[in-house]
C-alpha cells in the first residue's frame, strides 16, 4: 500500500507532521531555557561571581538565537502567516 504526502500530513486537514511539531516545540522551548541560563550568568557576571566568561554568554546567547530561529522556521514552515492554535 502506496501512501501520500496527503496522508503522511494527517489527510486532507493538512496537519503538520508530528515530528516537525514536536521539533519546534523543544527547540523553541531550548532556547528560551538557554536564555534563561544567559541571563543568570549575566547576573553572576555582574556581581563578581562569574562561573563563564563573556565569550561563553556570548555564545550562549548565539546559540539560544539560533535554535529559536531554526524552531520558528520549523513552525511557520507548515503553518505560514497563521498562528497555530
Amino acid at each position: 500500500m502506496m501512501t501520500t504526502l496527503a496522508d503522511r500530513r494527517g489527510g486532507d486537514r493538512g496537519a503538520p507532521p508530528r515530528l516537525q511539531i514536536v521539533s519546534s516545540a523543544f527547540l523553541t522551548k531550548l532556547a528560551k531555557h538557554l536564555g534563561l541560563i544567559a541571563c543568570l550568568l549575566i547576573l553572576g557576571h555582574t556581581s563578581s561571581r562569574s562561573v563563564a566568561g563573556q565569550i561563553g554568554i556570548f555564545l550562549l546567547v548565539v546559540l539560544a538565537a539560533a535554535l529559536d530561529a531554526t524552531g520558528r522556521a520549523l513552525r511557520s514552515r507548515f503553518y505560514g502567516s497563521q498562528k497555530p492554535l
